[in-house]
């Protein structure tokens, strides 16, 4: 963007807070003072709060500022294969369900939509798992149990939790009430229990990790 025309901050803080991250406006990246990194609109990480943000019209830009780029919305990187398979899996889902309703067909199953998106549908279920500590049919039917703790890092507070199987949440805020209340929103059927000494391994890595990006962790 030309160095004339500067960001208009108010658009870009609407543009951030719409559905998504998705809106009209000119392309910029944010940076957050709280964590140190920088991410593109639409990114899936917390929301900050407004006088946490930077904007920047160029990521060249907030990395000058001391921001790092954020490692789930990958700014560095250019919008490639991940995204245009994701795209195309909702594109594919939305057709299979137009069509069959205008076949007058029953609408399709879980399944099928499923296999829109991925190879198979136990493809499906190992990414769950692999993304929550349990399975699909877990999370549905509730009554496990998930293991939780709080550790300050050099990011900020830090929750962690997670099943026997694994780490089926990693949250950062600046609020410990509210950290807990985002990991009940997100597990409503599981018996919550707070345990940090059960966790302490998983804390002390994330603590780590934290303090040295480039460090090797099993997570």
């Amino acid at each position: 963007m030309p160095d004339s025309l500067p960001l208009d901050e108010d658009a870009c803080w609407a543009r951030l807070t719409a559905e998504g991250g998705a809106g009209e406006g000119p392309d910029f990246f944010y940076g957050v003072t709280t964590t140190g990194v920088v991410c593109r609109p639409g990114c899936p990480s917390r929301r900050a709060r407004r006088e946490n943000v930077r904007f920047f019209a160029d990521l060249a830009t907030a990395e000058a500022a001391g921001f790092r780029p954020c490692k789930r919305c990958r700014p560095d990187q250019a919008l490639g294969a991940a995204a245009a398979r994701a795209k195309q899996a909702v594109e594919t889902a939305c057709a299979l369900i137009r069509d069959t309703l205008e076949a007058g067909e029953a609408a399709p199953t879980l399944g099928a939509l499923y296999e829109a998106g991925f190879g198979a549908v136990s493809d499906a279920y190992r990414a769950v798992k692999q993304a929550t500590g349990t399975t699909p049919a877990r999370l549905r039917a509730g009554g496990f149990d998930l293991w939780w703790g709080i550790v300050r890092t050099v990011l900020g507070l830090t929750l962690v939790a997670a099943t026997e199987e694994g780490i089926a949440a990693l949250f950062m805020g600046d609020d410990e009430g509210k950290l807990a209340a985002d990991l009940a929103l997100r597990f409503p059927k599981a018996r919550l229990v707070r345990d940090e000494g059960r966790l302490a391994p998983l804390l002390e890595a994330v603590a780590a990790r934290a303090a040295a990006p480039g460090l090797a962790a099993d997570l």
